[in-house]
């Protein structure tokens, strides 16, 4: 069980601490609390309706360094998600220009906002695109400098043949083909032994 921080890693319940670079956290279907934050962190992501307001369902414009991915679930939700990480880590690396902090804070509560009229309650509406998610998709893959058309050049399929999952399987690669200072996208997972930055993912 996931205690708290540290800045080289992770400390357990019991003490025990995990060096990490990345720490994927999985939260669960309710609407989730983070007691492994700092109190500042925590008074920015709990309390809300819904969970927690992102900008683009990914990120807090006020925790630079934290990104979430998962809380922009819908019916594509592997898509959304992978799409989601690519779109978090060009923003991390300043290969796309986001809004000001204020811009991103007022987009999400709009967003927010208009889940708590138009929809029934959910314990986590703030984290779901549900029926907007190729619209969401839309939106990562044109701000990423990719094209929402992934059945082209078959124009009868790309207006009449509904999208699926394996309509954005090579979108990683096209990404990393577009930007010649990209390292290329590797075939197999590089092995601890080989000097591969460690994850922690941790359950709660």
């Amino acid at each position: 069980e996931l205690a708290s921080f540290y800045e080289g890693g992770v400390v357990l319940a019991d003490g025990q601490r995990i060096e990490a670079d990345v720490v994927a956290v999985c939260c669960g279907n309710t609407a989730p609390t983070y007691p492994y934050f700092a109190p500042d962190v925590r008074a920015l992501l709990e309390g809300h309706d819904g969970g927690p307001p992102l900008y683009r369902h990914l990120v807090h414009p006020q925790i630079p360094g934290l990104g979430f991915a998962g809380y922009n679930h819908g019916f594509l939700h592997i898509a959304l998600c992978e799409m989601g990480s690519l779109w978090q880590v060009a923003a991390h690396r300043g290969e796309i220009e986001l809004p000001s902090s204020e811009h991103m804070q007022a987009d999400a509560e709009r967003v927010a906002a208009w889940k708590r009229q138009h929809s029934t309650f959910e314990p986590t509406a703030n984290m779901a695109v549900n029926t907007r998610y190729q619209q969401t998709l839309d939106n990562l893959l044109q701000e990423l400098g990719l094209s929402p058309w992934r059945k082209l050049p078959n124009l009868p399929a790309e207006l009449l043949s509904r999208y699926d999952p394996t309509d954005y399987a090579g979108v990683v690669a096209e990404y990393a083909a577009k930007r010649p200072w990209a390292r290329p996208v590797p075939s197999e997972r590089p092995s601890a032994a080989a000097g591969a930055p460690q994850a922690a993912r941790i359950t709660s």
